[in-house]
C-alpha cells in the first residue's frame, strides 16, 4: 500500500445578499468539520482557515493501493465530514476553487530526487 495526501482548498461564500458570514461563522464551521473529520476516522487531519478571506483547505491522509482509490475515498471522507458539520447551511455555501491528491514523499524517499 502506498500513502497517499488528498487535499482540498475552498472558499465559504454567502449565498444571498442578506446574509453575512462572519469570521466566527467560519471559525465555529471549521472547528465543528476537523471534529467530524475526526469521527469519520480521518488520518493526519490538517484544517485551516485564512478568518479574513473565509478561505479553509483540508487534508487528510490515506494508505491505498493506487491513486484513485486513495481519490475516491478521500473526498468522499471530506465531502461527508462537511456536510456531518453543516455544508451548504442556508446563507452560505462553500465554492471549491482546487482539489488534489498527491504522493506523500515523506514515505518515498526514493521519489523525492526524480
Amino acid at each position: 500500500m502506498t500513502r497517499y495526501e488528498v487535499i482540498f482548498d475552498g472558499k465559504l461564500v454567502p449565498t444571498d445578499s442578506d446574509h453575512v458570514l462572519t469570521n466566527e461563522d467560519v471559525e465555529s464551521f471549521v472547528d465543528l468539520f476537523a471534529d467530524m473529520l475526526d469521527e469519520h476516522h480521518g488520518e493526519d487531519i490538517d484544517v485551516s482557515s485564512h478568518l479574513k478571506t473565509h478561505e479553509i483547505t483540508v487534508s487528510v491522509s490515506l494508505e491505498r493501493d493506487d491513486l484513485l482509490e486513495a481519490q475516491e475515498e478521500g473526498s468522499a471522507l471530506i465531502r461527508a465530514s462537511f456536510h456531518a458539520a453543516g455544508a451548504h447551511t442556508p446563507g452560505w455555501e462553500i465554492a471549491w476553487t482546487r482539489a488534489r491528491t498527491v504522493l506523500e514523499m515523506d514515505n518515498h524517499p526514493e521519489l523525492a530526487s526524480a
